[in-house]
Formats: structure tokens, sequence, C-alpha cells
């Protein structure tokens, strides 16, 4: 085995061992223990996010819209949606990676209101 490979090993079995400990601070749950290493990274994962889309300069943009498309909105709005859908929510992210978001983190989803009797006549 040459120099290169058994470097690539050593890192790998040091990752594993790593990895071995995490999941015993996590009650021997290997899910959980990719959970505290993705929350562990958590405020990395936002700054990339927030990195993606800070450095666009509207006010340099000028817009001429014609106004409203068949779903009700211009196409400023569809362009500017369009753009920060293109970033993965946290959600997505935990979905790519084959695991449910923590409820702690998703915090309070809205509640649709409720719907209004009709009158009778």
């Amino acid at each position: 085995m040459d120099a290169r490979a058994r470097g690539i090993l050593e890192i790998l079995s040091k990752q594993a061992g790593g990895f071995g400990q995490v999941v015993n601070a996590a009650s021997g749950d290997p899910q959980k223990a990719v959970l505290m290493m993705i929350a562990d990274k958590l405020p990395e994962l936002v700054k990339t996010q927030v990195e993606a889309v800070k450095g666009i300069k509207f006010d340099k943009v000028t817009v001429w819209d014609g106004g409203n498309n068949a779903n009700g909105k211009t196409a400023t709005s569809n362009f500017i949606s369009g753009m920060m859908q293109s970033v993965p929510p946290l959600n997505d992210l935990f979905k790519m990676a084959g695991m449910e978001l923590p409820t702690y983190l998703k915090g309070n989803s809205e509640e649709k209101p409720a719907a209004i009797p009709e009158k009778k006549k």
C-alpha cells in the first residue's frame, strides 16, 4: 500500500472512530448522532444560504413589468420568488439527507383559518 492510500485509510479510520463516539454520546442512536452533527453545522449552513443571495444588488436593476400573470403575481415577484427558492430551505436539506428536520427547528406552523359558515338565504 502506498503512502497516499495509508494516509486516506488513517483519516477514514479516525473519522469512523469519532463518529462512533458521537453515536455513543447520542445514546447509541446513529440518527440522533447525525442530527447532533447537523445541528453543530447549522450556523454554517445558514451562513451559506445567506451568502448565496447577499451580494445581489437590486438597487441597480430597472424593471419594466407588464402587470399580473395568470397566477396573480408580477414577473418581478416571480423572479424574486424563483431566486429565493433556488436556495434550499433547511427542511429540504434534511430531506435530501434522508432525515426529518427536528420540530424545534421548524417553528410554529401557521394554522389555516376556519371556514366562515355561509349564511342561509
